[in-house]
């Protein structure tokens, strides 16, 4: 068993509830990250 399984056994005995992105999300397109954000 994985250290992950191993915490979600622990953590979260129950199971972990799924859920598409959108129910939890609004997902918007854009243009990214601008280049000076990638640059110091």
């Amino acid at each position: 068993m994985s250290r992950i399984d191993e915490l979600i056994a622990q953590l979260c005995p129950d199971g972990v509830e799924f859920k598409t992105l959108g129910d939890i999300a609004t997902l918007v397109r854009g243009n990214g990250m601008p280049k000076t954000d990638l640059t110091h």
